[in-house]
């Protein structure tokens, strides 16, 4: 995970410009930190309380998710975290709706609003074109797209080494 959240930064951060850190370059901590933002929502998902529940949880993020993704999206008119909401939406349908990537955004979400609130890293007002917040919460779907990639890397080496 910590090579591909470096990769991720290099691409977003350093290439594409949709947010900056307030040090030059990418801080040494950040892909350590995407990596322990996972493994806070990987370990919260594993919980025997919310294994229990996890249909009405399920069904109590897909409000949440859908409610923030919209409301800041229409009404703060971040429509790039409309862009990543639905993207969110989509590979979460295909991951079954797995509560994990919930778990994960809410880690996510937690970590961005804090590392920007203490003017960390700051995203760019414009992203591709669209109109965002400083932290856009679609960003969600950025970490749980590196996740679903990881796995992808991680079955073809397991394909190649058998």
């Amino acid at each position: 995970m910590v090579w591909l959240s470096y990769l991720g930064e290099l691409l977003f951060c350093e290439l594409l410009h949709w947010y900056s850190y307030r040090t030059t370059g990418i801080p040494l901590y950040v892909p350590f930190g995407h990596a322990l933002v996972y493994a806070t929502g990987y370990i919260l998902a594993q919980q025997p309380v919310f294994i229990r529940q996890e249909r009405s949880i399920r069904k109590i993020f897909i409000v949440l998710f859908s409610s923030a993704f919209l409301g800041i999206g229409l009404f703060l008119k971040d429509y790039f975290t409309l862009v990543l909401g639905l993207l969110f939406f989509l590979l979460l349908r295909r991951k079954r709706w797995q509560n994990l990537y919930f778990f994960i955004a809410v880690c996510v979400i937690f970590i961005e609003l804090v590392g920007t609130y203490f003017q960390c890293w700051t995203w760019k007002p414009n992203v591709w074109g669209l109109p965002t917040c400083n932290p856009p919460i679609g960003a969600v779907f950025l970490y749980a797209g590196g996740d679903v990639l990881l796995a992808k890397i991680v079955q073809k080496v397991n394909k190649i080494n058998v």
